[in-house]
């Protein structure tokens, strides 16, 4: 995932003006805000060198678009997939739609994922602030992504039922019953969108 966000808005060929993702034509990234505390969703699109391979290890060709989509899906006890729920008795893992466009989970227990996006107002390439992907106003201007998760172990472990409150970038989430979990946090430059 995070190499995958510092590849945002590459460009094989910066002079191309169709096709290509970089600063001065489409995004290179876009995000979409999970309502009500549920899990946010994260785009990244990048011109392939042919080298790299998209979320799923599909070999693209040299100036191919790449486009990753990352999101959180739940499992019921049966791995059926179902829409995301703080249900105790689901799986979940990070998932991601690749460029040609299948969908495959890429890290199993990561049960909530929260996103805010460094944006650049000044046009200096270091972020003014951070904000969720619902007031972003110009995804050309995004610089860098903080980014925090909770893993969950997927057995129930503790003796009994807990009560664990996790603050997730201002997204308040709270669980009770006998998993472990524990919150990561990590922000990420978009190389390729600053000089």
């Amino acid at each position: 995932l995070s190499q995958s966000i510092r590849m945002a808005g590459f460009c094989e060929n910066p002079d191309k003006s169709s096709g290509c993702f970089n600063k001065l034509s489409d995004e290179g990234a876009e995000g979409q805000d999970g309502d009500s505390g549920n899990p946010d969703t994260f785009t990244v699109r990048y011109q392939s060198t042919g080298s790299e391979k998209d979320c799923l290890g599909n070999t693209l060709s040299l100036g191919s678009n790449v486009t990753n989509t990352f999101f959180i899906q739940a499992k019921d006890a049966d791995g059926n997939n179902i829409t995301y729920d703080t249900d105790p008795s689901y799986q979940y893992d990070l998932v991601c739609t690749g460029s040609n466009g299948q969908t495959a989970a890429i890290v199993s227990g990561i049960e909530q994922l929260q996103l805010l996006f460094g944006v650049d107002t000044n046009g200096n390439d270091i972020a003014n602030g951070y904000i969720p992907a619902d007031l972003v106003t110009n995804w050309n201007a995004v610089v860098s992504v903080s980014m925090s998760f909770i893993v969950q172990h997927p057995a129930k472990i503790k003796r009994s039922v807990v009560s664990q409150e996790f603050d997730l970038l201002g997204t308040k989430v709270t669980f009770n019953d006998r998993r472990l979990r524990h919150q990561y946090d990590m922000r990420i430059l978009m190389r390729n969108r600053v000089k």
